[in-house]
């Protein structure tokens, strides 16, 4: 299981919803030789048919977000699955790190009086005592 191929394709997958949940799949069970299930198998996951299980990885192919090795994966002769890799490029402003978040943006002291024009005037948890208890 590769979480990092799971934030990578939630986080900077350009595809359609259904293909990025077929991405997701595909990541979610990628390890370093790859994924090999089936594409009956992942359709069943996810409550679609082969065929558009087929048309989603298109789209990933042409957007350059999955590998696709055929006749790589697991079976037996002629019935032998494709193999499947992620191949998503971080972005500028991505943090490279596992869950593949944006950059934090530099923190701001509020005045009263720019607070005033939020709709609420709690501020953020402050850690005491080393003891964070969610007091606000």
């Amino acid at each position: 299981m590769s979480f990092e191929a799971v934030a990578a394709a939630l986080h900077h997958s350009k595809a359609s919803p259904p293909a990025k949940l077929v991405l997701v799949t595909i990541g979610y069970f990628e390890g370093d030789k790859g994924a090999w299930m089936s594409q009956e198998t992942i359709g069943q996951m996810l409550g679609m048919s082969p065929r558009t299980v087929r048309r989603h990885i298109a789209e990933l192919k042409e957007l350059h977000e999955v590998d696709v090795i055929g006749d790589a994966g697991q079976g037996y002769g002629s019935r032998r699955t494709n193999k499947y890799f992620v191949i998503l490029d971080c972005p500028e402003g991505c943090d490279r790190s596992l869950s593949h978040k944006a950059e934090s943006a530099e923190v701001i002291n509020l005045t009263d009086s720019r607070r005033s024009q939020y709709r609420s005037k709690l501020t953020a948890i402050e850690v005491k005592s080393d003891r964070n208890r969610g007091q606000i």
